[in-house]
């Protein structure tokens, strides 16, 4: 393996007992890139891609408005829910084709 073009780096505080890591140096592709494209000696070659940003990071820092929520009636309990249910099902019944509906909401 050829290390020329590798450079050594030293491991974090925290982990003292990681190896180093050899990475590799951008001089080489800076001066290829220098003779593709003389106009503009800065730019590497490294695709374009690490450099895009995600779409989300544009909703990142917007935070959604703070709305209280409105008071409402509490739900009844014990005798006077099933009043309710009982009222709902078989008083207030609005019937189609002469039936009673049996599955209000199927597709849940």
């Amino acid at each position: 393996m050829d290390i020329t073009g590798l450079t050594l780096i030293r491991p974090d505080r925290r982990s003292l007992s990681r190896p180093t890591v050899a990475l590799p140096i951008l001089q080489p592709y800076r001066a290829l890139n220098d003779s593709l494209h003389p106009s503009s000696p800065t730019r590497s070659p490294i695709p374009s891609i690490a450099k895009n940003h995600p779409t989300w990071v544009r909703f990142t820092a917007l935070s959604p408005v703070r709305v209280e929520p409105q008071e409402k009636k509490k739900n009844p309990k014990g005798r006077a829910y099933k009043r309710v249910q009982y009222t709902r099902r078989f008083v207030n019944v609005t019937m189609t084709g002469g039936k009673r509906k049996m599955n209000p909401n199927p597709g849940s």
